[in-house]
């Protein structure tokens, strides 16, 4: 049996359909209209990756402040 069909589509997306005929040899499609609606992702020009202190600089922080709670620690010890 032919049977014509025919659909205006009118928004950017995907529609996924089924080959009822065949569906039990795993006949599916899709239709992608436009971009598929995929909504592109936001670039920042911000440079706050380089503004924000990486292993390195969070090491150097703890590393000082030990350094200075163990001197005051000897110190109280020693008086």
């Amino acid at each position: 049996v032919n049977v014509d069909f025919s659909h205006t589509f009118t928004e950017d997306t995907v529609f996924y359909y089924v080959c009822e005929p065949h569906m039990s040899l795993d006949m599916f499609g899709k239709v992608t209209v436009g971009d598929g609606g995929i909504v592109a992702p936001v670039v920042s020009d911000d440079k706050e990756e380089e503004n924000t202190p990486g292993f390195l600089g969070v090491t150097m922080i703890l590393a000082t402040l030990g350094a200075v709670l163990y001197s005051r620690s000897n110190r109280d010890e020693e008086l």
